[in-house]
């Protein structure tokens, strides 16, 4: 008889748990987002190429979910240059902490790092924590391992320092070297937005829209690049 009590009390116990109606069910997974292809990533980019290197995170909750992330550890060479961008923002940098605009159920988002190694061999990792904002308690750590294998010759390596200026700019860029072909504009997301020759060591970026681009072109037979910001 006290075995019966005791399952009968364990039963309604579990069912009310489960079924208790202040009780978010949705948080009663084990996880309310998948990541897609496991929690490290590895990029292989060329040297002289931008890479989007993005880990995706599906909404497996039955509402909208915000993501929350953090940043762990970012080591990640000089020589190169990045932006970082969730579904809201991009930035020049690697952002210490953010979240998403809401993502609705069983739909994607992501945070991507744009690579411009140019054109040097190195490696970067970097470390972030996500989660749903709605529930802290549940934090994965996710890991971008970006390997370059192969770079330019030691010139470039070390190249003559080359200034681009007015740095920002409305109306016009110079760069204190010849330019060998045409200079080149990026977004922060990696697309390719302008290109352009330089007129007598004048670029004209009046009709360039607002906002933060690198630059690459070839100066001195060295392949390079500039963050620029346009006003």
């Amino acid at each position: 008889m006290k075995q019966l009590l005791f399952r009968a009390v364990a039963i309604f116990t579990i069912m009310g748990v489960a079924f208790s109606p202040g009780i978010d069910n949705s948080l009663l997974r084990a996880q309310s987002f998948e990541i897609k292809g496991g929690l490290v990533h590895n990029y292989f980019p060329n040297a002289n190429d931008p890479m989007d290197c993005a880990i995706y995170f599906t909404n497996k909750k039955n509402s909208p979910i915000i993501f929350a992330y953090q940043k762990i550890a970012v080591d990640f060479p000089k020589s190169w240059d990045a932006s970082f961008c969730d579904n809201r923002n991009c930035f020049p940098a690697f952002y210490d902490n953010d979240t998403f605009a809401k993502v609705l159920p069983n739909k994607d988002a992501s945070l991507k790092i744009t690579i411009f190694p140019n054109g040097k061999a190195d490696t970067a990792q970097i470390t972030y924590a996500v989660w749903d904002y709605d529930n802290p308690n549940k934090i994965d750590t996710i890991t971008w391992n970006i390997y370059v294998r192969w770079g330019a010759n030691y010139q470039s390596i070390h190249p003559d320092p080359v200034r681009v200026y007015p740095n920002p700019s409305s109306q016009y860029l110079k760069i204190s070297a010849n330019v060998q072909g045409e200079v080149l504009f990026y977004t922060v997301s990696g697309q390719r937005a302008f290109s352009i020759f330089p007129v007598n060591g004048i670029i004209d970026i009046s009709q360039l829209n607002k906002g933060l681009y690198t630059l690459r072109f070839t100066a001195q037979g060295v392949n390079r690049s500039a963050l620029f910001i346009k006003q």
